[in-house]
């Protein structure tokens, strides 16, 4: 794996495109956290480590040939000690595979971010 400095970082906007996290907008604008890719110039996977927090991006194959595992593998040890945010159930699984003995797994929720959402006349009269 390959970790991006800070002038690399822009590498990262293929791995994040769709995505709306904050943080990793905020990594791939060079203000904050790592990011490691297995290509520079072409990323298929990555991870971004931010404070507490591991996010693994891309796609990985379903079955996968001894080099991709070393890959996957190698994020994931980046990855020990923090809490995981993944977006694929094959991350999921893959996580599993290695960590089923110290995995401790939940969920969490989106707050949302769609504009006119919050209703402050609503708070105002429960006040």
């Amino acid at each position: 794996m390959i970790e991006l400095l800070n002038e690399e970082i822009y590498n990262l906007r293929s791995l994040c495109e769709g995505k709306k996290s904050v943080v990793l907008w905020a990594v791939v604008e060079g203000n904050m956290g790592k990011a490691w890719v297995d290509s520079k110039d072409d990323p298929t996977i990555g991870n971004v480590l931010v404070a507490d927090f591991c996010y693994l991006l891309g796609s990985i194959k379903d079955e996968k040939d001894e080099k991709d595992e070393i890959k996957v593998k190698e994020l994931l040890d980046k990855c020990k000690g923090r809490i995981i945010v993944a977006d694929s159930f094959l991350w999921i699984s893959t996580i599993e595979k290695y960590y089923s003995y110290s995995l401790k797994k939940f969920k969490r929720y989106a707050i949302k971010r769609e504009h006119d959402v919050f209703q402050e006349k609503l708070l105002n009269d429960y006040i």
